[in-house]
């Protein structure tokens, strides 16, 4: 009678998605998003931008919406819901919107069990607000042409679509790297330089999507990229995905091995499998 077949996972698994504390934690420090964006998500969804409008705006609970929203923003600008417009207001507007937004997820104004969740949501609010104040302080036009980055990422092309890239640049379409390059530090260096003493670690993102943006102009045709539906993932590390790993490196990139020892006479096979596939059958493996 043939044995039957019998399988594990070598490479993967629960180790890498955010139910493990370690994958979780670093998600959490490189993309600055909150894993515990829903109480009733068992996983992160990672995704390279911040929480679409239309997303947001099918949640009808005022609450949950901002909780989601400050959860999964991947910027300042996008944490406050603040646009390069009402920048034009200065530090008002981000007072205004900061306690606007206070008096719903503010720790003291939820009930019990939403508590840790408004905790935290409630600092990374604190922290947007304080930063984007920082920049307006430092300079207002710069803090502006930051925003103006940091939209063009979340709209989740600038790093795949050389027209929305060379756009933002201020260069045509084909233009060299050596030319693209020269562009972004005649637009961006001074300004950036100039808000780098109230939030380094703002600058650096901005500058690392600014390469990527560099990278695509020289490349000249576009990537595909999913619908606003089919985004999302729930694993941190994956071949591919590129818009995943840069500019902000929430998939892990680098390399896993496992030593498997064989016994004389076995036979064994190796299948690469998606995350959502949960067993394999007879048929499948014959």
């Amino acid at each position: 009678a043939p044995v039957p077949w019998s399988a594990r996972v070598a490479v993967g698994g629960s180790a890498h998605t955010t139910t493990s504390e370690d994958e979780r934690l670093r998600v959490e420090s490189a993309g600055n998003r909150l894993a515990d964006a829903s109480e009733s998500a068992a996983l992160l969804r990672l995704t390279a931008t911040s929480a679409k409008p239309r997303e947001l705006n099918a949640i009808s609970d005022e609450r949950e919406r901002l909780l989601l929203q400050i959860a999964r923003a991947a910027n300042p600008f996008a944490t406050l819901g603040i646009g390069v417009k009402e920048l034009k207001e200065g530090k008002t507007v981000v007072r205004k919107v900061f306690r606007k937004m206070s008096l719903v997820v503010h720790p003291d104004k939820v009930q019990e069990p939403l508590k840790p969740r408004a905790m935290r949501a409630f600092a990374k609010l604190e922290a947007a607000a304080t930063s984007i104040e920082a920049m307006l302080g430092l300079d207002q036009a710069a803090t502006q042409l930051m925003a103006e980055v940091d939209l063009a990422l979340d709209g989740g092309r600038l790093t795949a679509d050389p027209a929305v890239a060379a756009k933002l640049i201020g260069v045509a379409e084909g233009t060299a790297a050596k030319q693209t390059k020269r562009a972004v530090e005649q637009k961006f260096s001074a300004p950036l330089g100039r808000l780098q003493s109230a939030c380094p670690r703002d600058v650096e993102r901005v500058w690392k999507g600014l390469s990527a943006a560099e990278e695509c102009v020289a490349r000249g045709t576009a990537l595909w990229t999913p619908s606003e539906d089919d985004e999302a993932i729930f694993v941190t590390r994956a071949m591919g995905c590129k818009d995943l790993k840069v500019p902000t490196p929430l998939l892990a990139a680098g390399l896993v091995a496992e030593c498997i020892e064989l016994e004389p006479g076995c036979q064994i096979g190796i299948a690469m499998l998606p995350d959502g596939l949960s067993s394999v059958s007879e048929a499948d493996v014959a």
